[in-house]
């Protein structure tokens, strides 16, 4: 595998455009690979909604950097809803596949690891959709939005679907990223794309694979070590 390496000081790559807007179902994948060194509370993917919280986020608990917290922001009063894994998860220098869903409608958390259920949660508590960015809010992977939640370690291949993926697919895009690297998306994984990032670039403009020219910028030296990879969003 290759991974983007993220030094928790001011590595972050930045989706000028969010790309979740108002749902009812968002779910978000990525590889990640931590360490001893690894802080608590790294931010994997967030999506700010123009105030001091993001409309969705998908980090390392706050406590502890080998359980998850997946969270989303309500959009008819601001309600800001999360569930983390009561449990370890990820193993330091172990790479992972790691998926968290909020689904609005079925009021319900999930957070997969490696293709397996870790946490599914019930009664959140919503009642209406996630606040979204519209277009004009930046996503960040890597970093929040008042410069803390830095994340301290490899990752690559960030996933984000407007749509709650189920078993099946969770796991299709979990053995599909066993690939080391995708030049294309694969056929299977096109449908409804809206951005696919090249995270091998060795400027600071990431493109978009999927011809919607929602490009990513990498920020603060975050660095690969040589091989493409990709930050694809579906609907």
């Amino acid at each position: 595998y290759n991974m983007f390496a993220f030094d928790a000081v001011d590595d972050e790559i930045v989706v000028s455009n969010g790309v979740c807007g108002n749902n009812d179902a968002v779910t978000i994948s990525a590889w990640v690979k931590i360490s001893s060194s690894t802080p608590a509370e790294g931010l994997i993917y967030a999506e700010n909604d123009g105030t001091s919280r993001a409309g969705v986020i998908f980090r390392l608990s706050a406590t502890n950097r080998k359980k998850l917290l997946i969270g989303g922001r309500q959009s008819s009063n601001g309600t800001f809803y999360n569930s983390e894994t009561s449990t370890d998860v990820l193993t330091d220098d172990t790479l992972h596949f790691v998926t968290g869903v909020i689904n609005t409608t079925a009021n319900n958390h999930k957070i997969y690891v490696d293709g397996a259920l870790v946490l599914n949660e019930s009664s959140i508590g919503w009642t209406s959709d996630i606040v979204g960015n519209g277009l004009s809010f930046n996503a960040k992977i890597g970093e929040y939005f008042s410069n803390n939640l830095r994340f301290l370690g490899d990752m690559s291949s960030v996933s984000i679907y407007n749509d709650e993926l189920n078993q099946a697919e969770v796991t299709q895009l979990y053995n599909g990223g066993k690939i080391p690297y995708y030049e294309t998306l694969p056929s299977s994984l096109t449908s409804g794309c809206v951005m696919a990032i090249e995270m091998s670039s060795r400027d600071n403009t990431l493109n978009d694979l999927s011809g919607n020219s929602n490009n990513g910028t990498a920020n603060g030296g975050v660095t690969d070590n040589g091989s493409l990879q990709t930050f694809a969003a579906y609907t």
